[in-house]
């Protein structure tokens, strides 16, 4: 009985020193799945990235519009004039025609009236553009979101696979003080003791190689967090289980919901836009210009006066610029199209994929559930049978191997089925990521003008 109860406290303390600094990890922060999503939205510098790019169409557009307005443009310049001319009369001094040195000041302005479309193609292909960049924005937001998700599921199945390790442990190392009991009791062979004892130190190994997983889906969650540190420990979200749409209900839903879909029909309109700009380059260009000189101080040839003028501008021999410009135009309209094509594609077979995936990995689910219990009674019976005298250490050793594998196998299961889930939303294109957005795109250009 003494024997016992000290080596209990032996087993006690060796599972205290391995697994006590994890439970115990000074400093560890909480996360919840909804909070890990919210820091990668907020931190993560791909959205960063994107936004930057959203917002250089959005001037884009506005840059392309602005030639719709009246241009007006100041100068203003010292005129220094090395040679003055004069008139000279016969009997008379020389008369300075212009002064040496005078300020000019120009005011100039010009409106575009016709363009023959072209001014309002590139201001629709330019906005076409910005909402393209817009969709790829959002979807940027959802493949974050759903790498935060998923490697938070990795480290909630790493939090629980030390758990794991740590009950493999115990149970190994209470065969091995059974097995060292009935070895001095005489009742058991050293050979019992030895194979116990490499169990335990096979259970012990595995702790140590799931406390390096644990460390390594840390550095990943604060790569999909998009934070340089942080040491947290993820909170099992509840579980809630609803009801799956069918596939072709599904496909319908990503038709009408993924972001990468809605960015390259914008593309699509922004090449179509882009060839009717093309096409209008060789239309006349018509406008007003004025503009007013002041001339200070004024003389006989140079002095204050204003302007005001119609233009028109037709391009007659360019060299075949225009015509190039309209066949890139259309090859990058048939590129376009075909990229469509190709994604709608790729949406149906990732929507496919991912609903077979989510189905498999709930069955893997329930068949991992059923083989722990299994494998835990197997396990029961071969520990009584040990105790007993009437089992071996051959079947105890395969009973608890058996019971870790179904209990590792398990906890991956349970966290691909998360992941499955998350991956299933992602094809569909609706994800966590939706919702309001921290900022709402400009306003569309005006329409009507040149």
């Amino acid at each position: 009985m003494r024997m016992s109860i000290t080596a209990g406290w032996i087993v006690a303390a060796m599972l205290a020193a391995v697994c006590g600094p994890l439970r115990a990890a000074a400093g560890e922060i909480p996360l919840t799945l909804a909070e890990a999503v919210d820091i990668a939205l907020a931190k993560n510098p791909a959205l960063a990235a994107a936004e930057g790019r959203e917002s250089g169409a959005w001037a884009a557009r506005d840059g392309a519009s602005a030639e719709r307005w009246p241009q007006v443009q100041l100068t203003s310049r010292l005129a220094h004039a090395s040679e003055v001319p004069v008139s000279q009369i016969p009997g008379y001094p020389p008369v300075p025609l212009a002064e040496e040195d005078a300020w000019i000041t120009t005011a100039s302005l010009q409106q575009l009236l016709f363009s023959g479309g072209r001014v309002s193609a590139l201001v629709r292909q330019a906005e076409s553009g910005a909402e393209a960049a817009r969709m790829a924005s959002l979807r940027t937001r959802q493949v974050t979101a759903y790498n935060a998700e998923r490697a938070f599921r990795r480290l909630l199945a790493a939090q629980e696979l030390i758990g794991v390790a740590a009950k493999n442990l115990a149970a190994a190392e209470d065969h091995l003080r059974v097995a060292r009991q009935r070895f001095e009791a005489r009742v058991a062979a050293r050979f019992d003791v030895l194979r116990a004892e490499v169990q335990a130190e096979e259970a012990r190994q595995e702790v140590i190689l799931v406390e390096g997983g644990l460390l390594v889906s840390r550095a990943l969650l604060l790569q999909a967090l998009g934070l340089a540190a942080g040491d947290y420990r993820a909170v099992a979200p509840p579980r809630v289980d609803e009801a799956r749409p069918g596939v072709d209900e599904l496909l319908v839903q990503a038709g009408l919901l993924r972001p990468d879909l809605r960015e390259l029909e914008r593309q699509v309109a922004a090449a179509e836009e882009g060839v009717a700009a093309a096409r209008a380059e060789r239309a006349p260009t018509v406008g007003v210009a004025a503009d007013y000189q002041l001339v200070d101080p004024e003389s006989e040839m140079v002095f204050s006066h204003w302007t005001v003028g119609a233009y028109l501008s037709l391009p007659v021999l360019d060299g075949g610029r225009i015509a190039a410009h309209r066949q890139g135009a259309e090859a990058g309209l048939v590129q376009a199209r075909a990229a469509l094509e190709s994604l709608r594609r790729q949406v149906e077979a990732e929507v496919r994929q991912a609903t077979t995936h989510a189905a498999s990995a709930d069955a893997q689910v329930l068949v991992a559930q059923r083989r722990v219990e299994q494998a835990e009674e197997l396990s029961r019976l071969a520990d009584v049978r040990f105790a007993g005298g009437v089992g071996t250490a051959t079947e105890v050793a395969d009973a608890q191997a058996s019971t870790a594998r179904a209990r590792y196998v398990l906890v991956l299961a349970e966290s691909e089925r998360g992941v499955a889930a998350a991956e299933l939303s992602l094809a569909v294109g609706s994800t966590r990521a939706e919702g309001p957005r921290a900022t709402q795109p400009p306003p569309a250009a005006e329409k009507g003008a040149p």
